[in-house]
């Protein structure tokens, strides 16, 4: 990227007209000279003509920058192909600094959650034995970073729903219908503790703001965390789950979480990390979730996990793949790493 922003002045691809396979426009020349610059081999006797060649290689780099891989050129792949190289260069210098940060604390088995990248690594023999996608906190509810101890999962957990979801959602629902509460596996508990049938609640003396009971929804197979939860206990109360929700998995851009992580292939996951724990194959672990019933399983080492935040990353073939700065990082990070050092707090 410094060499491109070298030798060419910066020429965005004209955005006016939203590209597709198979047509012809004159728009297309940009493109594949864009493209071209980036690295890509492209060769045709029809430079307007959008053929299968340019389509591959669209394909190519809406993948390497966390974008749909249909090899339709519209607005977010134009915003991507149109950051001045300069920028990327920038970007590159950011997230070299942020491996900086834990560069010499790399354990022998230890997970990472690229949050940017929404993408979950995990490292065994300092090693990348296995990579997976993974959901992150929206951006009114951001997923924290932070470094802590993975000590335990637990299989077909509960989950005590948090009050600001009481108050955002679920409160209405539940005064509107008390039955909602069988319907959908919740419970609630009175200060002391002790069960209360939601038809019991006198409704009218309760609101949003004022709920005096706990509610936690029962392990089942709709249960908000699925069927197990990987926990690092912290005050930011942020831990891995799984979701019933797996369909989201589809989508690139999976900011959708109140702030905790959700795993794609949990059950692989707690394959792995149970590895090194006596007893603990596949079958038992399917045996643990087929009895609903919640089991906690202590790891006898506890695993280094960090949740990071890169907006560029290594791909599994040993290329870098490009994020979107979800949460407006990258320039406060920037504004760090260009600033003159305040040698009186060195």
């Amino acid at each position: 990227y410094r060499d491109l922003d070298a030798r060419y002045r910066f020429q965005p691809v004209p955005a006016d007209t939203v590209l597709r396979p198979g047509m012809s426009h004159p728009n297309v020349i940009a493109l594949r000279t864009q493209l071209q610059r980036l690295g890509y081999t492209l060769d045709s006797v029809e430079p307007q003509r959008f053929d299968k060649a340019l389509a591959n290689v669209v394909k190519d780099f809406q993948y390497l920058h966390t974008l749909a891989a249909d090899g339709v050129v519209g607005s977010d792949t134009f915003a991507a192909l149109n950051v001045p190289y300069a920028d990327r260069v920038e970007q590159l210098r950011i997230n070299l600094e942020r491996l900086r940060w834990i560069s010499r604390d790399i354990a022998d088995r230890m997970v990472v959650v690229n949050i940017a990248g929404f993408e979950l690594y995990y490292f065994q023999d300092q090693g990348l034995a296995w990579e997976t996608n993974v959901m992150v906190g929206q951006i009114k509810h951001q997923t924290p970073l932070f470094r802590d101890n993975m000590s335990y999962l637990e299989f077909n957990p509960t989950w005590t729903v948090p009050q600001s979801i009481i108050r955002r959602s679920l409160y209405s629902k539940l005064s509107t219908d008390p039955g909602y509460a069988a319907e959908n596996n919740y419970k609630l508990y009175d200060r002391d503790g002790a069960e209360v049938d939601p038809y019991s609640i006198d409704w009218g003396a309760n609101s949003r703001g004022w709920f005096p009971y706990r509610v936690v929804q029962q392990p089942g197979p709709d249960n908000a965390l699925g069927r197990v939860k990987f926990m690092f206990p912290n005050r930011y109360a942020i831990y891995l789950h799984d979701t019933p929700a797996q369909a989201l998995f589809s989508r690139t851009s999976r900011a959708f979480s109140a702030g905790c992580i959700r795993v794609e292939d949990p059950l692989f996951f707690a394959e792995l990390l149970l590895q090194t724990e006596n007893g603990w194959d596949r079958e038992r672990i399917d045996a643990a979730v087929a009895s609903a019933r919640q089991q906690v399983v202590r790891f006898s080492t506890p695993i280094d996990i960090m949740l990071m935040y890169w907006t560029a990353s290594p791909t599994p073939d040993g290329r870098v793949q490009l994020h979107p700065d979800i949460y407006d990082k990258d320039a406060e990070a920037l504004a760090l790493l260009n600033a003159a050092p305040v040698w009186d707090q060195l």
